[in-house]
């Protein structure tokens, strides 16, 4: 009675996460294109792509952090649940450089 599903999370979001860094990053090209045109300029190379929201990972003088899952496998339900989780999304948010000339 009353169970409810208050959040999900996917076992490996690795390709969910790959594709949305893809999109982010043509993204910020095609702004940087835009704009780059508008001055009467043309872009040259990437100087530089950052996550400004990763976690660093073995980094001196930063210990990592390690995720642990708890995932109730061994738990028998009560009642039967029906329950069907939400569609996953995945945002990324890039820091893109670009030299212009």
């Amino acid at each position: 009675r009353n169970a409810r599903l208050d959040s999900t999370t996917l076992a490996d979001d690795r390709a969910l996460q790959a594709e949305a860094n893809a999109a982010a990053f043509a993204d910020a090209r095609r702004q940087a294109d835009a704009l780059a045109q508008a001055s009467g300029q043309r872009i040259v190379r990437v100087l530089r792509v950052q996550d400004p929201g990763a976690r660093p990972f073995g980094v001196a003088g930063i210990e990592s952090v390690q995720d642990i899952v708890v995932t109730g496998s061994r738990i028998q339900a009560s009642v039967p649940l029906n329950v069907a989780p939400p569609p996953a999304r995945i945002d990324a948010r890039l820091t893109v450089v670009f030299e212009i000339e």
